[in-house]
């Protein structure tokens, strides 16, 4: 289940359609999966190549994003997607597969939470931190105040030792 403090807008239950991705015109369908096809091609890239594929993953995501919810600004489609009880429901079953790349991919992303905001942590002149290990460096930016970073409940959940967000 979605932490309900990552949600600005929660008006938005029920928007997300996924059929409406069949119904779009066949233009907008092919732009879409060619961005993710690019994104796909290269998704065993070494990490200094990996920002072009994260691109097209991105262009393509988002425009799937806003043809099912009909919403064109990110933050409204991305709360529209995290409401949607059958995006839940699919998620939450993917996951609980231990086995599944899936689960594997979730935990992985979960062990980089909390993602700080590259601008604060530059205006701020945290000293560089030369450990190769997370979670040795999300120390470093806490106890340096940085404090602009995501998923904000991040703080929450940790103290409560729920992993939930």
């Amino acid at each position: 289940m979605i932490c309900r403090e990552l949600i600005k807008n929660g008006s938005y239950t029920n928007r997300a359609n996924l059929e409406r991705y069949n119904m779009l015109h066949s233009d907008g369908r092919h732009l879409i999966s060619g961005w993710f096809a690019r994104a796909w091609t290269m998704r065993d890239c070494p990490p200094e190549d990996s920002f072009e594929p994260f691109i097209f993953t991105w262009i393509s995501f988002n425009g799937w994003a806003a043809c099912v919810t009909e919403l064109d600004r990110d933050r409204d489609w991305l709360d529209a997607l995290m409401l949607s009880q059958q995006i839940n429901d699919d998620f939450s079953r993917l996951v609980s597969i231990e086995s599944s790349a899936v689960s594997r991919y979730a935990k992985e992303f979960y062990d980089f939470w909390p993602i700080f905001k590259a601008q604060e942590i530059r205006r701020s002149r945290v000293p560089r931190h030369n450990s190769n290990q997370r979670q040795d460096l999300i120390e470093h930016y806490l106890n340096s105040r940085v404090r602009s970073f995501e998923p904000q409940c991040w703080t929450r959940h940790r103290e409560e030792g729920t992993d939930s967000a």
